[in-house]
């Protein structure tokens, strides 16, 4: 046999693993799912599962948002929010700022907000003046479900929940 036959049935098998370890999580639990668990096991460990049933059938009823607001010495303000990189491939770069914004506004993890102030204000440096505080904000809103009239954007909900200044 030819290295082309090899070829073709090493992209055959790992084609047939890849889309057994993509829809096997997802089918609903059950005995039968509970009985072929071992075969999509490698794909957990590896963290290659996918599931996609967190989109359903609770979609979040909830944006998040956060937002520093730098206070420079001379009075002057300015806003600092996580990247926004554009809709296309700019997805890729941002989740990893969505999951990031996902814990820095918790109270849990308090322990990333000065680090986080000291990193922004750090990011104004060449501003107006030097940095004379930077308040993290928690920023919020609650969806409705969709009614006949169509979608409403509701305002936002703001919290300050840390506030830093320089030593």
């Amino acid at each position: 046999t030819s290295p082309g036959v090899w070829t073709r049935l090493g992209i055959a098998a790992a084609a047939v693993v890849g889309i057994v370890w993509i829809i096997g999580p997802n089918i609903d639990p059950g005995p039968m799912r509970d009985r072929l668990d071992v075969v999509w096991a490698p794909a957990t460990e590896l963290g290659l599962e996918q599931d996609w049933r967190v989109f359903s059938p609770d979609p979040f009823d909830r944006s998040i948002d956060m937002e520093a607001r730098v206070t420079f010495a001379d009075g002057s303000t300015a806003v600092w929010r996580p990247p926004d990189h554009g809709p296309v491939l700019g997805a890729y770069r941002e989740y990893r700022w969505q999951k990031w914004r996902e814990r820095v506004i918790l109270d849990a993890r308090s322990d990333l907000w000065e680090p986080t102030a000291v990193w922004v204000a750090a990011r104004f440096a060449e501003g107006p003046s030097p940095v004379a505080s930077v308040a993290l904000v928690r920023r919020w809103r609650d969806h409705e479900p969709l009614t006949a009239a169509g979608i409403t954007e509701p305002a936002w909900n703001e919290f300050v929940y840390f506030t830093w200044a320089p030593g």
